[in-house]
């Protein structure tokens, strides 16, 4: 015997009807209560900017890499790509346009062999406020990046680099 002939046994079929609407209409209700407090939580906007800033760095940053990134086997190429980023992220902080020449630098140390050399130049030349940018920005771009990018024998160091004029 099924339950539901069961209840039907002790109620009519239309009451067991309008309890399960009731049922329903009940969920329906604690939902949009939910979805209400949820909404005017004082943190919910600022938790809600925060995850979009952070996962469209991270889509940009991602679709930056699979359009333009340069073969890790060629040396030439991969040189003058973190010449062009850091050239184009110098641009972009001296005009004002801080987050795209931040993210100029950030695909810089990405691609360079020696990242660690790179940030302390780095550190040394930008303002402190862009700098820590630059940090946050390369934290969150190193969960998009591909292994096969780092290959030490392939991309220039930081003293090459300084060879061809890189300041």
């Amino acid at each position: 015997m099924s339950t539901v002939s069961t209840v039907t046994q002790f109620l009519p079929r239309s009451a067991v009807g309008r309890i399960a609407a009731g049922m329903g209409l009940c969920f329906l209700c604690y939902c949009v209560y939910f979805d209400y407090k949820r909404r005017n939580h004082p943190d919910f906007r600022k938790r809600l900017r925060e995850s979009n800033l952070i996962y469209s760095s991270m889509y940009n940053f991602s679709m930056y890499f699979i359009l333009k990134l340069p073969d890790p086997e060629d040396k030439e190429a991969t040189q003058q790509f973190i010449i062009q980023e850091i050239q184009l992220g110098e641009e972009g902080i001296t005009t004002g346009d801080i987050e795209n020449g931040v993210d100029h630098l950030c695909n810089a140390v990405m691609v360079c062999a020696h990242p660690q050399q790179l940030l302390m130049l780095f550190q040394q030349t930008l303002p402190p406020t862009v700098f820590q940018l630059l940090i946050k920005k390369i934290s969150i771009s190193e969960v998009q990046q591909p292994t096969s990018v780092k290959s030490d024998d392939s991309v220039p160091t930081i003293t090459e680099l300084e060879e061809e004029g890189v300041e």
